[in-house]
């Protein structure tokens, strides 16, 4: 995954506020479908699940693309990326991302921490998943997560879940 598609991942999942899961919870954050103009960057919906020493991301768009065959995704300027706030001081502390290459788990700094697992699925929802150990995260006691999906089909799409910068729930 190149630098530059971390980078703007990254600045993604900078988001002040996030999404909160909980040791053996799921939680997720819903997000207004058309709010942005490309629907293959239109968060529908992204969740967190941390169980069993895992935590496994998700996300869900309104008209999914396979990372693997969109010549849009090869040009590695997309992808779908969590913050992860894992001291719950509001700053994104590691991050997920799920582009071309596959996907990972990343230090602010765009040092790569462990590598995950992704998938795509789609035709059932979610449609980008991530999942590795907790242990790549120092195995805190909650996660609070934020979602960004960018889209570069010769015009780079953003959509960001929450919109609204506000948590959607607590557990």
């Amino acid at each position: 995954m190149t630098k530059r598609i971390l980078a703007v991942l990254l600045a993604v999942a900078a988001i002040s506020v996030f999404a909160y899961s909980a040791r053996a919870t799921t939680n997720g954050l819903s997000d207004a479908a058309g709010d942005v103009a490309e629907p293959k960057a239109d968060i529908l919906s992204s969740a967190a699940a941390y169980t069993d020493g895992q935590i496994t991301l998700t996300t869900s768009v309104a008209s999914p693309t396979n990372p693997s065959t969109d010549p849009n995704w090869n040009n590695n300027q997309s992808g779908v990326g969590w913050g992860l706030d894992t001291n719950g001081d509001g700053t994104v502390d590691f991050a997920a991302i799920y582009g071309k290459l596959g996907a990972g788990v990343f230090l602010p700094d765009q040092t790569l921490k462990c590598q995950a697992s992704g998938s795509y699925s789609p035709n059932s929802q979610p449609h980008y998943t991530v999942t590795f150990p907790a242990s790549c995260i120092n195995s805190p006691a909650s996660i609070r997560f934020a979602a960004g999906m960018r889209y570069f089909n010769g015009t780079q799409v953003n959509d960001f879940a929450p919109d609204n910068q506000q948590v959607c729930c607590s557990v």
